[in-house]
């Protein structure tokens, strides 16, 4: 049994293996083979859209019938165990005598829907076979990399505006309850952005 250790740290650690890296010309009809992919890329695309899943807030519950999806589908025999901003992936290789290599990805779980949602057309792209598992791979650490469309104190004062405009929008509230309701909001954006991401047990409470 081969232990390993896989955190967002070390994501970039995956770089190492050396493998040929075919151009791909993804196209409406055009539909990709195994023979096309390597294992270790499709190891590699499992375990990064593991980490974005968690990261950007998927539904636990949706998770691991994902990533049982795409590894019958890509052929590698995997298994998965969920935990709290943990998920063990365990990778079972026959050709090289009935070894496993366990990965443990570990994931302060946040909510980015616009990330999730990049995430998802890669999944299907990668399901329908429109794309290779090395190509998946390279568009979900694009997606990883990319900056946020709003900063911190902006997403902070859109939370105040919101709160505010549904409490006297919504509720019929009064002034100083839309006051009252936009600082709590703008309380709890903060936590979110700022604590949870940081103390595990915080986090624990958003999830």
């Amino acid at each position: 049994m081969i232990s390993k250790t896989y955190s967002t740290s070390s994501v970039d650690s995956l770089e190492a293996f050396d493998a040929e890296n075919p151009d791909v010309k993804i196209g409406g009809a055009q539909k990709i083979t195994l023979d096309d992919t390597p294992s270790r890329h499709r190891k590699k695309l499992i375990l990064e859209l593991t980490r974005a899943l968690l990261a950007y807030g998927a539904p636990t519950h949706r998770i691991e019938a994902q990533l049982k999806s795409i590894a019958k589908v890509l052929v590698i025999q995997t298994e998965f165990l969920l935990m709290p901003n943990l998920i063990f992936v365990s990778f079972h290789d026959e050709m090289e005598g009935h070894t496993a290599s366990l990965y443990v990805i570990k994931e302060i779980a946040g909510i980015s829907l616009t990330k999730l949602k990049d995430t998802h057309v890669i999944y299907q792209d990668v399901i329908h076979k429109m794309a290779t598992a090395e190509d998946g791979y390279r568009r979900l650490v694009a997606v990883r990399i990319r900056k946020t469309a709003y900063t911190r104190r902006q997403r902070c004062l859109i939370a105040f505006l919101s709160g505010a405009s549904i409490a006297a929008l919504a509720f019929e509230g009064s002034f100083i309850d839309a006051i009252v309701s936009g600082i709590c909001a703008t309380c709890v954006a903060f936590l979110a952005m700022y604590v949870a991401c940081d103390n595990p047990l915080v986090a624990k409470i958003f999830e």
